[in-house]
Order: structure tokens, then sequence, then C-alpha cells
């Protein structure tokens, strides 16, 4: 019980390290360049978040409310239904 413990936390850290070592050869064989990994934080201070006019976010909301409606009155015919 204890023997297959240990065994799997020393796999479990060999596994790990494999990894490790495969991203850092892989990222500096990949066309001779390093590839810069950035955390989620990162990737969100850098990206820009455009904000909507308030007619853009109008109009998706006049198109949202026209898909629920025409899912509400779909009765397997296109009677009842909002070209889009």
């Amino acid at each position: 019980m204890v023997e297959t413990i240990i065994l799997c936390i020393v796999f479990g850290a060999f596994i790990m390290l494999a990894f490790v070592f495969g991203v850092k050869i892989g990222q500096s064989t990949k066309m001779g360049e390093k590839v810069e990994i950035k955390t989620p934080i990162q990737a969100i201070k850098e990206q820009r978040i455009e904000r909507k006019t308030e007619e853009e976010l109008s109009e998706q909301n006049r198109l949202t409310e026209s898909i629920l409606q025409n899912i509400d009155s779909y009765d397997g015919t296109g009677f009842g239904q909002i070209e889009l």
C-alpha cells in the first residue's frame, strides 16, 4: 500500500519534469525563437476591450429578442416566424 503511494508520487514527479523539459526544448527549437507563455492575467491586461456603442448594443438586443420570439412561437411550421 505504501509502496503504491510512493510510486504514484515518484512517477507523477517524473511525468511533470518530462513535461516541463519538453515544453522548454520545444520552445527553444521552434524556428530558433523562444515562445513566451502568458498567464491569463497578462493576456487580459494586454487585450484591448472594445466597448460597443449604444446603437450596436440596441441592435444586438433587438436581434436577440427576435430570435427568442421565434423560438417561443415555433410550432413546427414557418407560420409566425419573424425574418432576421
